[in-house]
């Protein structure tokens, strides 16, 4: 939106707004040669004072909407993009776009461009062991190769945490090419960034992996270990609900590495009979960062 205009109607009653910016629109547009529709009246000296500082500001002082071929066309249509951006502004007020971002967020239908990002502790703790630095992670997510939103209630899970996965294919000028994985979980229209993982397709085998999920499953295989959560074993778990003994089973997960990199996102039910998987995993590190050295990576570069 063009400076004067915003701050011509961020000072103005709501009201009053809608209407001067609608008076100022049909002042910058063509006559349709229909006659005049009817409209609120507005502060005409205000409309007009309004009018020529838009067109001053687009550097358009003699714009005459009548003439089929303005002088400036790129600057005509950035001086309607600015109204029209105003007008959606108007039409939905900044708390209105907050809450509508914040619900599309949770449900994985924002555009990964407008997610706001946060890193979690997690992720800076592993970033030594995984070879995945914050930079490298946040162009995964803002500009991914492919993407994928996880909806618990697609699943049947109603209290679970929405998770995505970003991937880009990396193509390194020194090295053989390997794919970016990084794993988050949705707080609203927050992406808060858990893990990160370099894929080697030469040690992973991902051939017939279509999308991210397939990576993921293709990553705990070659590197993951064999756990058991609550009654049930496996590399692998998403969005389950597993049967637990809660006399009898005092941990509800076993079968870990030495030195792993774990991804659990687990609730027990409310009578202790079930968990609640969102997410489980686990990496062998050992096994990880040996691909890594075979590829000339080291842990902390």
């Amino acid at each position: 939106m063009s400076l004067p205009l915003a701050r011509i109607l961020q000072e103005t009653p709501p009201d009053k707004a809608a209407r001067l910016l609608a008076g100022v629109t049909r002042s910058v547009l063509p006559d349709p040669g229909i006659g005049s529709a009817p409209h609120d009246a507005v502060d005409v000296g205000l409309q007009a004072e309004v009018t020529r500082k838009l067109l001053a500001h687009f550097r358009i002082p003699d714009f005459d909407p009548g003439h089929p071929t303005p002088e400036n066309p790129r600057q005509v249509a950035r001086m309607y993009k600015a109204l029209a951006d105003a007008m959606a502004s108007q039409a939905l007020p900044r708390s209105r776009v907050a809450a509508a971002k914040a619900r599309l967020g949770e449900k994985g239908l924002l555009p990964p461009s407008d997610f706001r990002i946060a890193f979690s502790e997690q992720f800076d703790q592993a970033r030594d062991d995984s070879a995945v630095s914050r930079s490298s992670a946040l162009k995964a997510i803002t500009k991914p190769d492919q993407h994928e939103h996880f909806v618990p209630q697609s699943y049947g899970v109603d209290e679970a945490d929405p998770i995505s996965l970003f991937v880009r294919f990396q193509h390194p000028t020194r090295g053989v090419p390997y794919i970016l994985l990084i794993m988050c979980v949705r707080r609203r229209d927050v992406l808060q960034v858990m893990q990160g993982w370099r894929v080697y397709p030469d040690e992973v085998d991902v051939a017939d992996a279509r999308k991210p999920l397939d990576i993921l499953r293709a990553l705990t295989d070659a590197y993951g270990d064999d756990l058991t959560v609550g009654s049930k074993r496996g590399k692998f778990f998403l969005y389950e609900r597993v049967p637990v003994d809660p006399v009898r089973e005092t941990t509800f997960i076993s079968g870990l590495s030495p030195r792993f990199l774990a991804s659990f996102f687990i609730r027990p039910s409310d009578n202790g009979t079930l968990l609640e998987v969102s997410m489980a995993f686990a990496i062998d590190l050992d096994k990880y960062t040996a691909a890594l050295g075979r590829h000339g990576v080291w842990s902390g570069d």
